[in-house]
């Protein structure tokens, strides 16, 4: 079983599995033509199935050491409908007539497409936090920091692992505490995008070295597998006090 991932530039791919029974190998980067994953993009079914793989893909070396004679391909696709890959599998054996493996793959390559594009968001959202300009910390219910990013730092003054953990209002002035608790858990609650401070304005935040600094602040809902969380960034510093 090999699992084809499509590269940004259209004339190379990759195997992003690669199986040879229950023995996993090594990922390999190749040109895209000729190979069974150009073939299945190029049908309008999506799907081939032959018992003459080593006849039509004799460029293909790993077809050729396997010996392979059946070959079932099933193309994957993205959110939008565009190619991302495809799910191949080479038989030995030709493939015994009544062998429904065309449902089995479309099947798989539902939720293998899934998974991917669940992936690609993941990396999106990393991206997005770990570069984004302004600071960011995901909060949960508890008001807990739960992840912050590089920025969070700089402006904050602690390191990463110094927030993780922390209370978020440990962030605020310790006469505005309180409050800015009572309106977190409410806005918690409610799963309302909106900014904090006074009519909309700065919020005066504390650094680790003591230094206050008002700070363009919002709330926002984030979800994730396991828990609600609120995103609490886009954070500017205006002018230090």
């Amino acid at each position: 079983l090999s699992l084809h991932d499509a590269l940004p530039i259209c004339d190379r791919v990759r195997t992003v599995g690669f199986c040879v029974g229950e023995e996993k190998r090594p990922a390999v980067d190749l040109d895209l033509a000729g190979t069974p994953c150009e073939a299945v993009l190029a049908v309008e079914s999506g799907f081939i199935l032959t018992n003459r793989a080593m006849d039509e893909f004799p460029g293909i070396a790993a077809i050729g050491r396997l010996a392979a004679r059946g070959f079932a391909s099933v193309a994957l696709r993205g959110r939008g409908g565009q190619p991302v890959g495809s799910i191949n599998v080479f038989s030995r054996k030709p493939f015994a007539p009544g062998l429904d493996i065309e449902s089995l793959l479309r099947l798989l390559a539902v939720r293998t497409s899934a998974e991917m594009e669940r992936q690609r968001e993941e990396r999106r959202f990393h991206d997005l936090f770990e570069f984004s300009p302004d600071a960011i910390l995901m909060v949960n219910e508890a008001g807990r920091i739960v992840l912050a990013n590089p920025q969070a730092g700089v402006l904050l003054g602690y390191t990463k692992e110094e927030l993780s953990g922390t209370s978020v209002e440990m962030l605020i002035q310790e006469s505005q505490r309180d409050r800015h608790a009572a309106v977190r858990a409410q806005e918690f609650r409610k799963g309302t995008t909106r900014l904090l401070g006074r009519r909309g304005g700065p919020l005066p935040v504390l650094r680790k070295d003591g230094v206050v600094f008002p700070a363009d602040i919002s709330l926002s809902p984030v979800r994730s597998d396991d828990e609600r969380l609120t995103e609490i960034g886009r954070a500017s510093c205006r002018e230090r006090v």
